[in-house]
């Protein structure tokens, strides 16, 4: 049987997110500009922050080399689409997949912390092997 990769929304990626926002609205003060357009970069600053904030959310995932990545969804596993695109490093991990038969594609960023040391390492090595086992294998870095 597969492991079963939990990854939970870091507080980290919440914090730096909010760093970021924060240092443009006061780029945006301090800039000589029309009240109205500070108004409306303000504005598209308060959507930008409500769109890439994240959710609270648990990832269930595992990873089989035949059956590829399954995700945790409405109380079954259910296969899905790892994308070639999605790219495994030291640090960091970013996971492209889309649905069977669907365009969109979705992504989970995996930051330190998000999983045990020893679960990132098995989470990285059983990617490579999926990809590896798709076609889709990245360049070893």
């Amino acid at each position: 049987m597969a492991p079963v990769y939990i990854v939970q929304t870091g507080r980290g990626l919440q914090h730096y997110l909010l760093a970021v926002h924060l240092l443009a609205a006061l780029a945006i003060l301090l800039a000589d500009l029309p009240d109205y357009g500070q108004w409306l970069l303000g504005g598209l600053l308060a959507v930008s922050l409500y769109r890439t904030w994240p959710a609270p959310r648990e990832w269930r995932m595992r990873m089989h080399q035949e059956a590829g990545m399954q995700l945790w969804w409405e109380d079954e596993w259910r296969a899905v689409e790892l994308l070639a695109d999605s790219s495994v490093q030291t640090w960091w991990m970013v996971l492209n997949w889309r649905w069977p038969d669907a365009r969109a594609g979705h992504t989970i960023l995996i930051l330190p912390g998000m999983l045990s040391p020893e679960d990132a390492r098995r989470l990285r090595r059983h990617v490579h092997q999926v990809l590896s086992a798709q076609g889709k294998q990245q360049p070893s870095r």
